[in-house]
């Protein structure tokens, strides 16, 4: 519809019925004259559709050439003067500009040729979603159609997986990340039917808006257990499916708390009970001898065979590299790939299309398919991720580290220690178990992945059955949270050689690399040539000299009991100061009672004691008075007769009354001394 430009929007609202008629008819006629003014602005009628994160075009053309010089071109959403794009003048004007638009919109043809005024808006976001005004107007003609956009996000592959085992019933658990619109989310059995029943989906947005969804059904031996979980957006007619086959046999060979135990504690089992069939030989032999040779004897077998198994997990000791290439943008890496930390959020590198998005990771220049073993030194950091992921796995938009998406990592965030196994419960280890160099131990064909206390050599998890493709390459992965800004060390074994990392970005980045690392300049140090190349130094290792005398496990042996003595000794020490602590209080308390309660007893003396002086005192002004008012009448019985015999009226007069007063005492005092000297 074609309108006029009079002055102001609101001015034309504000004329009367009249006067708009005599302004319509002078327009009529004066547009016959003025037709070259008259331009229409076209406008797409159907909805614009987007996915976010992609750049999205809003077309928008004049029917007739214009020159550009007079035009004016202003893109806004609800307010004329909060525009998101504006061109005037022939240029950009961005004064006005909304914030929230900054850097994101342009025009599709700068030089508005053939009447374009196409609007260009770069990474759609969910709040972009709504309508958009197209204005475009000149001193004497304008218009603006309004046209509408909207949004959408095609999420993940719905998950499925076992959550909960308890005798014969298993709860599932179906999840999927990143939708928009809202979507749907169902079970269905093996037949097609809907057996969602009374399990309502969980739905949560995350930070750009978008909805994550997740559900849960509860399914028996005897019911059909091939399951499906379906996701499906209406708006966007998409339906994503993912099917789970449980077998009858799964019911009767598992069992919900079934630990699954690692080569290294299999082969130390089979080693530790062949070392008890020797010893209770050598007992049966030699009954008459010490038994503590026989005890020393069993424990320095317990050490040796824990040292084989360590030379034999050393024969796939491995030095890793980082990738610069995978990244993440927020990372730094030092030149020589070894060493990763928290840099800025301005850091801008190239895009290589194989960087991680939204966590904070790396991986590895170089992939496995066999058995290999690296280290990672933590340290006392607040928050890290370590682990491996396989080839294949998502790197880009939103990432979660879990099995089912590639993903086997231990991480330690917010003072807790994760293992990273079920999406909806992530298994929570013991604090106690959080190393400072922790070791990793892949072995391709068992599809296994397990880590290791390297100071301590304990083991601290496994993960089993690790799902891979053909001949897909497993590329050790490392990782911090956004708390945590302290550097990772990949710890490099001093017998291998390795190639010095070349990557350009690795280059560019060695002086912010400097700048953002920090703790020890080189992890070889830690270890000696003399040594054991995957054990730490001596040095590092306490109770030096019970390890000398049994060897490395009985000294180890020997120091926990040593320090659970102390530990003991110490909770003592704690509870007795306590107590005293307790008793001094409960003292102070006490006195302090003591003193209150006296206080109060001598505020109600001191109360006591001025009301008997008040009351004394009471009595002694009513005594006075009494005395006074006995005088007085005495005084008055002593007044001669004149005095009595005086009128009323001058009696009563204060002054004259006391002058009258004065001269009778006088007189009565000179007639005593009359009589005194007649006598």
């Amino acid at each position: 519809m074609n309108k006029v430009l009079v002055n102001t929007h609101s001015a034309a609202a504000m004329k009367s019925f009249c006067t708009e008629c005599m302004v319509m008819i002078f327009l009529t006629s004066s547009r016959i004259g003025e037709s070259e003014a008259a331009f229409n602005v076209i406008v797409p009628k159907s909805p614009v559709i987007s996915t976010v994160g992609e750049d999205s075009v809003l077309p928008c053309q004049v029917s007739t050439e214009i020159k550009t010089e007079d035009l004016e071109v202003r893109w806004y959403r609800e307010r004329f003067n909060d525009p998101i794009y504006e061109y005037k003048d022939g240029k950009e004007v961005t004064k006005k500009q909304n914030k929230e638009y900054k850097g994101r919109t342009s025009l599709l043809d700068q030089q508005l040729g053939d009447g374009v005024l196409s609007l260009v808006l770069r990474k759609v976001r969910v709040s972009d979603e709504g309508k958009y005004t197209c204005y475009a107007g000149t001193s004497k003609w304008y218009e603006e159609p309004k046209m509408e956009l909207q949004v959408q996000a095609l999420g993940s592959d719905p998950v499925i997986h076992i959550e909960k085992h308890l005798k014969r019933i298993i709860t599932l658990s179906c999840i999927s990340l990143g939708w928009y619109p809202q979507p749907e989310m169902y079970w269905t059995d093996g037949a097609g039917r809907n057996v969602t029943a009374l399990t309502q989906p969980s739905i949560q947005r995350d930070g750009n808006g978008l909805y994550n969804i997740s559900s849960h059904l509860s399914v028996k031996q005897n019911d059909d257990v091939g399951v499906s979980c379906l996701v499906i957006q209406k708006r966007q007619r998409r339906e994503m499916t993912s099917r789970l086959q449980i077998s009858e046999q799964f019911f009767e060979i598992t069992h919900p708390e079934r630990l699954y135990i690692s080569a290294f504690v299999i082969s130390a089992a089979i080693v530790l009970m062949c070392i008890m069939a020797a010893c209770l030989y050598v007992f049966k032999r030699k009954r008459g001898e010490n038994k503590q040779v026989h005890c020393l004897i069993f424990f320095y077998l317990i050490s040796f065979s824990f040292i084989l198994v360590w030379k034999w997990i050393q024969k796939a000791a491995v030095n890793v590299i980082l990738d610069p290439d995978t990244a993440n943008k927020r990372l730094i890496l030092s030149v020589d790939g070894t060493r990763m930390a928290l840099g800025e959020e301005d850091r801008d590198p190239p895009d290589t299309g194989r960087r991680f998005e939204r966590p904070l990771c790396v991986l590895a220049r170089e992939g496995f398919t066999s058995k290999h073993y690296w280290e990672v030194e933590v340290g006392k950091k607040t928050g890290w991720i370590v682990g491996a992921a396989t080839e294949s796995a998502k790197r880009n938009g939103q990432v979660i580290l879990f099995p089912e998406l590639g993903f086997w990592v231990l991480r330690l965030e917010n003072e807790k220690f994760y293992a990273n196994d079920v999406i909806a419960s992530p298994t929570i280890l013991p604090l106690s178990l959080k190393p400072q160099m922790l070791g990793v131990y892949l072995d391709y064909e068992e599809r296994q992945l397990s880590f290791y206390n390297v100071e301590t050599r304990s083991h601290i998890y496994t993960f089993t059955d690790m799902e891979l493709n053909t001949k897909e390459k497993v590329y050790p992965l490392a990782g911090t949270t956004p708390s945590c800004k302290e550097g990772l060390d990949i710890h490099h074994f001093t017998h291998l050689k390795t190639k010095k990392s070349t990557s350009p970005t690795s280059q560019a980045d060695e002086e912010s690399a400097r700048s953002a690392l920090s703790g020890e300049k080189d992890t070889k140090d830690r270890y000696s040539k003399e040594d054991h190349p995957l054990l730490p130094d001596k040095k590092r290792l306490p109770g030096q000299d019970s390890k000398k005398m049994f060897g490395f496990w009985s000294g180890l042996w020997l120091e926990k009991k040593e320090k659970k003595k102390k530990e003991e000794n110490e909770k003592r020490e704690e509870e007795t100061e306590k107590a005293k602590k307790e008793n001094e209080e409960k003292e102070e308390n006490e006195k302090r009672e003591e003193e209150t309660e006296k206080a109060k007893k001598e505020n109600e003396e001191k109360e006591e004691n001025e009301k008997r002086e008040e009351e004394t005192e009471k009595a002694k002004k009513e005594n006075k008075e009494k005395e006074k008012g006995k005088e007085e009448n005495k005084e008055k019985e002593n007044v001669p007769d004149e005095e009595k015999d005086l009128p009323e009226e001058e009696s009563e007069n204060g002054v004259t009354l006391k002058k009258r007063k004065k001269k009778a005492k006088r007189e009565r005092g000179e007639k005593k001394k009359d009589k005194h000297k007649q006598k």
